[in-house]
């Protein structure tokens, strides 16, 4: 068994960080339980048919993109995913079905599969302090906390988004959300919650799927934000098109002065429900700013400069909690790509270009 050191904080054994072995009936079970909690029961049979018309006609793995067949084991939606587009079109089989299948033409198309198991891992972790990040937290509920510290996105970083051919900035937000989608929100589900402040409940745990964000508008200027208009609506378009219910709540703080005119095409490029999630709530250092954060965030899981306990900014590497440390087996997440093995319990590595 490989040893955590300071030279090598993540255990790792075949390409993969190891974490505590799940007992196989206990995780069965686990799935079993959780799956009844995906749709409410008034939609019950709407489900059934659009996910039985899901799993025998949307295809299996990527192929064609990379001119392979698609394998039966390769498929990249589970009942979680599915049910993630099915509430995003309001259980309306025929709808998310359509967005379904656009969403799987387009994964084929750019050979995702392919694209985020080789992205180059230094290029992955530069691309995190371009976009939202995660603090190495979870809210209440169990979501991962999210920041993005638009000013932290100064001339020099702008300088290096833009001066990137476009389908490389393209592929970084895709292999970014890709990661939030195929390992985070999938691992932080099988990670014990122990939140003081969370409810304890003998209902099943509903999966994670969603992340909470913070959006901090400090120091911003209105030409800034212009100039990264596009850079800002790519991620919200890719997000809604091919990864829809990924964003619970975004609470905006330290808005300033200018931001109902930003606010008027900011809140065109989210759908509706997506809307009713955004909360402005001024000045972060304001005592009804950090109250309502504290109805998101445990203290000790909110960054201090949001009111919490947490010793964190935009530009560190998450800050595990405990249970997530004892989960992957390393005081650290490793760097680049990744994938969660449930039936393992293991995170694995992905990506080209780690020191070995």
């Amino acid at each position: 068994m490989a040893t955590i050191t300071a030279e090598n904080p993540v255990p790792v054994e075949n390409g993969h960080a190891n974490g505590h072995a799940a007992n196989a009936d206990e995780l069965d079970k686990k799935v079993a339980l959780q799956s009844t909690v995906l749709i409410d029961g008034k939609h019950q049979s709407a489900w059934e048919e659009f996910r039985r018309e899901a799993y025998a006609t949307i295809g299996t793995g990527t192929g064609a993109g990379a001119g392979e067949e698609r394998k039966e084991d390769k498929r990249w939606f589970d009942d979680v995913t599915l049910a993630r587009f099915f509430r995003a079109r309001s259980y309306n089989v025929a709808r998310a079905l359509d967005q379904l299948r656009a969403t799987d033409a387009w994964r084929r198309k750019i050979n995702l599969d392919h694209l985020y198991e080789t992205f180059d891992v230094s290029q992955f972790e530069t691309s995190r302090t371009y976009y939202t990040r995660w603090t190495g937290r979870r809210d209440l509920d169990g979501r991962p906390l999210y920041v993005f510290r638009i000013a932290s996105l100064d001339k020099k970083r702008q300088k290096a988004i833009f001066a990137e051919p476009e389908e490389e900035r393209y592929n970084r937000i895709v292999v970014l959300t890709e990661f939030l989608s195929r390992f985070l929100t999938r691992f932080v589900s099988d990670v014990k919650h122990a939140s003081p402040e969370s409810k304890p409940s003998d209902a099943p745990a509903p999966p994670i799927t969603s992340i909470t964000t913070i959006v901090d508008l400090a120091s911003v200027s209105l030409m800034s934000l212009l100039a990264l208009r596009s850079h800002l609506q790519q991620s919200i378009t890719l997000g809604s098109a091919h990864y829809p219910e990924t964003l619970d709540t975004i609470a905006v703080v330290n808005a300033p002065s200018f931001f109902p005119t930003v606010w008027s095409w900011v809140r065109l490029c989210f759908d509706e429900g997506t809307r009713r999630k955004i909360h402005i709530l001024g000045p972060a250092e304001s005592e009804a700013a950090k109250k309502e954060l504290r109805t998101l965030v445990a203290p000790a899981d909110l960054p201090r400069v949001y009111g919490g306990e947490m010793e964190w900014v935009f530009d560190d590497a998450p800050n595990l909690d405990d249970e997530i440390k004892a989960k992957l087996g390393a005081q650290e997440l490793p760097t680049g790509p990744l994938d969660w093995n449930r039936e393992k319990q293991e995170a694995v590595l992905l990506g080209t270009g780690r020191e070995t």
